[in-house]
């Protein structure tokens, strides 16, 4: 992990249960410890020593997604593509917004239906720049 504005100087205590998850690969600290994880109950803490970036962000959702078998939404989804769902009952609302100034190409398969434009959403679609479509 790069240190990201600045970085605490972490000295993680083994013998009161936390364990380094992530060094830093640069500068001062390099091999230093960026995170650790301390288990609590049935619960975990993790301490990040410095400002999120981008990079950390990922590496830290997709470590603790795998660990937590989570799956993504909507797979495969394109850079600047956002995807959230709702639930009103028994019902499940998507919200895909491009925060791009780019068309995205999103694969949904035949699964949908476009809310607001009130017909079946297409199995291709191709979301406008800093557009949005809600399926259900």
């Amino acid at each position: 992990m790069s240190v990201f504005v600045f970085a605490d100087l972490l000295k993680p205590s083994a013998h009161e249960g936390a364990k380094v998850v992530a060094t830093w690969d640069r500068d001062f600290l390099s091999d230093a410890p960026a995170c650790t994880e301390h288990v609590v109950g049935n619960g975990k803490a993790v301490y990040y020593g410095s400002f999120l970036d981008h990079a950390s962000t990922q590496y830290l959702l997709r470590r603790y997604g795998r660990e937590l078998h989570l799956s993504p939404l909507l797979a495969n989804l394109p850079d600047g593509v956002e995807v959230t769902r709702r639930t009103k009952g028994e019902t499940e609302y998507y919200f895909l917004l491009n925060h791009s100034r780019q068309n995205a190409a999103i694969d949904l398969g035949n699964r949908f239906h476009d809310v607001l434009a009130q017909h079946a959403a297409p199995a291709h679609l191709l979301l406008g720049g800093q557009k949005y479509v809600v399926l259900q």
